[in-house]
Formats: C-alpha cells, sequence, structure tokens
C-alpha cells in the first residue's frame, strides 16, 4: 500500500468536526487520487498479450492490490469478469477497452482524479457564491 494513502484514508473516516480546518472531503479525495496516480504513473508493468485477456486481468489484479484503493481494486476485478463472459461467448454490455492493462488502470486513475478535480472546484466556487 501507498504509505501516504493511510494517511489521506484515516483523515477521510474522520467525522466532519475532527478534519484540520484546512482540509475538507473533497481535498482530501483529490489528493487520494492524485497520488494514486502519480503512483501509477511510477510503477509501470507490462501486459503479455499471449494469454486470455481474463487473465491479463488477473495478472493485473495483484498490482492494483498493491496500491490499497479499493475502488480500483474492485474496477480491475469488473474488467477480469467482463473478460471472462466475453471468452465464453457472454455478452456483457458493460464498458471495456482494449489495450495493455497497465494503460489502461492509468486512464481510470487518470480520470477519477479528474473527477475529484472538478468536485473540488465546484465545491469551492459553491461555497465562495454562497
Amino acid at each position: 500500500m501507498i504509505p501516504k494513502l493511510r494517511e489521506i484514508e484515516a483523515l477521510e473516516n474522520l467525522p466532519d468536526e475532527a478534519l484540520p480546518p484546512d482540509q475538507d472531503r473533497s481535498l482530501l479525495h483529490l489528493r487520494k487520487w492524485r497520488l494514486i496516480h502519480d503512483y501509477v504513473h511510477d510503477h509501470p508493468f507490462t501486459t503479455d498479450p499471449r494469454p486470455r485477456r481474463s487473465e491479463q486481468w488477473r495478472r493485473a489484479v495483484g498490482h492494483a492490490r498493491d496500491i490499497g484503493e479499493i475502488e480500483l481494486l474492485d474496477w480491475v476485478l469488473l474488467q477480469v469478469e467482463i473478460a471472462s463472459h466475453l471468452e465464453r461467448g457472454i455478452r456483457d454490455l458493460r464498458p471495456r477497452k482494449d489495450g495493455p492493462c497497465h494503460e489502461l488502470i492509468l486512464e481510470y486513475v487518470a480520470n477519477r482524479k479528474r473527477k475529484a478535480h472538478a468536485v473540488r472546484r465546484w465545491l469551492k466556487a459553491a461555497g465562495e457564491s454562497g
């Protein structure tokens, strides 16, 4: 697990009144996804294209587990399930993409960071305008 991620999660689990005055949940959420994005970016791994797609994603589960963010791990496990269904001929309409697993995980994390940043900006603007 990323060491600083535990600190952020500990703060996220505090009640609102116990948060430090310069912190709020949206800022903590943004910091968490920035930290995860930096970690995924700095720790690439390769995906062997020979095994079936579900096996490729199964191998990526360990990398997601090392990060320690349950939402990311759930997403990777969902990719395993989708790929398994498609390999068995079961139609699955959930979103999926082809490509190296690391790049897709990095894209997912970047999108979560972007969303956290948008929420942060919206809340900040809402607070300033009343």
